[in-house]
């Protein structure tokens, strides 16, 4: 136990490698089983640093959630900044709420809601709204197989200052919202997920998000768990002078209640 808190705390300390492509916000990542009554999950990230390297890492997620047979509500909150020599070069924000009507032990649907803001990647407000249905194909006690599907609604806003000319700042589409998750455990107090976005454009498929990420958790103590994700994600339609692809290794560490 002590060596896998030492371990721990030494993965925290890494400084994830920040995108410069438009980020999914991976919502699976964030929450944990499904727990009926009222549950929630708290993470952080911190880091700070003085001398060769001046550097300010902040991050957090809170998610507060209520289960009951046939209803099951979410909202999620957070933050990433990472301040290097008084400039910013990460901020991003956001805010999520999620519902999901449970058909079956195989199928429910899923409505959200999604606010979000990152300056590192000119995105000066995303707004989505969207519905799909999900299912459960394979599953078992150790590991499970979901897909889902559904519509959403795009309002974006990038920062007219640092787009170059001809480029809007204003756009709205319709995309598609699929996605395909795994998750399981292997032995005890160790469980992973993997999740694969993909959103194109209903009205231009050559224009689409896509993203994967693969994430580990380990128990260290009570309800304390460390996470250690990677991830990548590709923008086709990426604001010039922003990379298409994002590769990145995220750690942190999850305090779950209920």
């Amino acid at each position: 136990m002590i060596r896998q808190l030492v371990s721990g705390l030494l993965l925290v300390l890494a400084l994830p490698i920040p995108g410069k492509g438009q980020a999914i916000l991976n919502i699976e990542g964030l929450q944990g089983a499904a727990v009926e009554g009222l549950h929630g999950e708290l993470s952080g990230r911190f880091r700070l640093a003085s001398g060769n390297t001046d550097l300010k890492q902040l991050g957090a997620d809170l998610g507060i959630g209520f289960l009951s047979q046939r209803h099951w509500v979410r909202s999620y909150v957070g933050l990433d900044r990472i301040e290097q020599k008084g400039k910013d070069i990460l901020d991003n924000r956001y805010l999520h709420l999620r519902y999901n009507l449970i058909l079956s032990q195989q199928a429910r649907t899923f409505h959200f809601f999604q606010l979000q803001s990152n300056e590192n990647l000119l995105l000066d407000r995303r707004l989505l709204l969207g519905s799909g249905a999900r299912l459960r194909i394979l599953g078992g006690e150790e590991s499970r197989l979901e897909v889902g599907t559904g519509l959403m609604m795009e309002w974006e806003r990038l920062n007219q200052a640092k787009l170059e000319a001809g480029e809007e700042a204003d756009t709205e589409a319709l995309r598609m919202a699929n996605l395909v998750v795994g998750s399981g455990s292997f032995g005890e107090g160790r469980s992973w997920v993997t999740v694969i976005y993909y959103q194109p454009n209903v009205q231009r498929f050559g224009d689409y998000r896509l993203s994967g990420e693969v994430g580990l958790g380990v128990a260290l103590i009570s309800s304390l768990q460390l996470d250690v994700a990677f991830t990548w994600r590709h923008d086709s339609r990426a604001p010039a002078g922003l990379d298409e692809d994002d590769l990145g290794l995220k750690t942190g560490f999850t305090y779950r209640i209920g």
